[in-house]
C-alpha cells in the first residue's frame, strides 16, 4: 500500500514537470515566432551577448594649463536587457611634458588614468549599435611639480587618487557577428576633468 501510495506521488509530480515544460515551450514558441518567421534561440540571445572593446586615439585635459596627448582604453561591455549595457573598463590619457627643458617652469599634467564601471543605455540594430552610460570610476593623476632643491631646480612626481564621475559613448559597426569597428568617447566631468576620443575594435 505504501509503495502504491508513493509511485502515485511520484506520477502526480512527473505529470506537473512535464505540463509545466511543455507550458514553457508553448510560451517560448508563442514568443520567438514573429511575422519575419520562427527566430532561433541563439538569435533571441543576441541581447546577452558580451564582448571587448580595444581603443587607441587622443585627448586632452580641461583644466588649465590644458595639455594635450595619446590616449588608450580597454573595455569589458555586456547587454542583459535589451536596452541595458554595463560597462567595465580602463582608460588613459599620457601627455607630452610642457618643461622645455627650463626652470622654473610651471607644473605639468603627465599621465591620468581611470577604472569604471559604467551602466546606460544602448540601442542595437542588426549591423552594429550605439550607447551612452556613466558610472563611477576610481582616478589617479600623475603631475610633474618644479621644485628647488639643495641641488638646483627638479620634477617632484606627484600621485592624487580620487573617485570620479565619467561619462562614456559607443557607437560601433558591426558587419560579422564576432567583430566590430567604431568609435569611443570618453570623460570624467569631475575632479580632474579630461576627454578622449578613441578608434576601438570590438571582439565578440
Amino acid at each position: 500500500m505504501q509503495y502504491l501510495t508513493k509511485l502515485s506521488l511520484f506520477s502526480c509530480l512527473f505529470m506537473s514537470f512535464s505540463n509545466l515544460a511543455i507550458a514553457k515551450n508553448a510560451v517560448r514558441d508563442q514568443h520567438y515566432y514573429t511575422d519575419a518567421g520562427y527566430v532561433s534561440d541563439e538569435v533571441c540571445l543576441e541581447r546577452s551577448r558580451w564582448w571587448i572593446n580595444v581603443g587607441l586615439g587622443g585627448g586632452g585635459t580641461l583644466s588649465k594649463p590644458a595639455q594635450a596627448g595619446l590616449a588608450g582604453q580597454f573595455s569589458f561591455n555586456g547587454t542583459f536587457t535589451p536596452h541595458t549595457v554595463l560597462t567595465v573598463y580602463s582608460n588613459a590619457l599620457v601627455t607630452s611634458d610642457n618643461d622645455n627643458g627650463s626652470y622654473p617652469h610651471d607644473e605639468s599634467l603627465k599621465a591620468i588614468g581611470d577604472i569604471g564601471i559604467l551602466l546606460g543605455y544602448v540601442n542595437r540594430k542588426p549591423q552594429g549599435f550605439w550607447s551612452v552610460s556613466t558610472g563611477i570610476a576610481y582616478q589617479e593623476v600623475e603631475k610633474h611639480i618644479p621644485t628647488n632643491g639643495y641641488w638646483g631646480w627638479y620634477n617632484f612626481t606627484e600621485i592624487t587618487k580620487s573617485a570620479a564621475l565619467p561619462i562614456q559613448a559607443q557607437a560601433f559597426w558591426t558587419p560579422v557577428r564576432h567583430f566590430g569597428i567604431g568609435i569611443i568617447g570618453h570623460g570624467i566631468v569631475v575632479p580632474n576633468p579630461y576627454v578622449t576620443a578613441l578608434l576601438a575594435i570590438q571582439i565578440s
